[in-house]
């Protein structure tokens, strides 16, 4: 019972170590660049869905406190990974602190869907009925490309579709 339960702590300290290496900067995804032009997920979603100035500007506020919270449970999580990692390198298991920690993980994982939700449901109400479809299919082409371990591509270069 004792291996079972180092095993399934080294298994979420791989995956967990796996994730963050794998993680991509904050920054670049919704930052507009200097021009106003805007880059990554940003500017796909600008030349795609034709945003008026207004939506440009709720939308950009509305992924500037995104990435904010991103930033601040990005810095919980990191001190709660480290505990359990320090955990890990403990000669005894202190159980309880670890089911501490793996709850502590589980709250900030829901956290972070519960945000990624609120924030499509806001920027589905800053949008027009017709870019509300644009959208819908631009992120299931952004989904199935993730699935898929692809780059999408970019707005500017998808041939006028």
């Amino acid at each position: 019972m004792h291996t079972l339960k180092i095993l399934t702590l080294a298994l979420l300290l791989i995956s967990l170590a796996m994730t963050s290496a794998l993680a991509k900067p904050l920054d670049q995804d919704f930052s507009p660049d200097p021009a106003g032009k805007g880059t990554g997920r940003f500017a796909e979603i600008q030349q795609s869905l034709g945003l008026s100035p207004q939506q440009q500007t709720e939308i950009q506020t509305l992924f500037a406190a995104r990435k904010q919270e991103m930033i601040n449970r990005r810095d919980t999580t990191r001190a709660n990974r480290e505990g359990l990692r320090a955990l890990f390198d403990a000669e005894v298991l202190d159980e309880a602190r670890l089911q501490q920690l793996l709850q502590k993980q589980a709250e900030l994982k829901a956290e972070k869907i519960i945000s990624q939700h609120a924030t499509r449901t806001r920027i589905r109400q800053i949008l027009t009925s017709e870019q509300q479809e644009k959208w819908a299919e631009l992120r299931q082409k952004h989904w199935e490309n993730r699935r898929h371990g692809q780059r999408p591509e970019p707005a500017a270069n998808n041939g006028g579709r």
